[in-house]
């Protein structure tokens, strides 16, 4: 299968995650907070990252302290 936009990245997770990133901060802009956190299982293995995005302009500001407050627990 070709794929028209394909990039290098980096090997492994980091590699997916920072072109994700990358792709999400392109289409929210400033609604996208870049801060994110791996949860991972028993083994350490990562399961899903925690990414935020906020799609109504008028709850950035809410929406980025409530995302803010939940990471820094983490």
């Amino acid at each position: 299968m070709f794929i028209a936009d394909a990039q290098e990245r980096e090997p492994g997770i980091d590699g997916l995650l920072s072109i994700y990133k990358g792709k999400l901060a392109a289409v929210f802009g400033d609604r996208f907070l870049e801060k994110s956190c791996t949860f991972s299982n028993s083994k350490n293995s990562p399961l899903f990252e925690f990414l935020f995005c906020v799609g109504n302009d008028h709850g950035i500001a809410p929406a980025k302290r409530i995302a803010k407050h939940i990471l820094e627990r983490m």
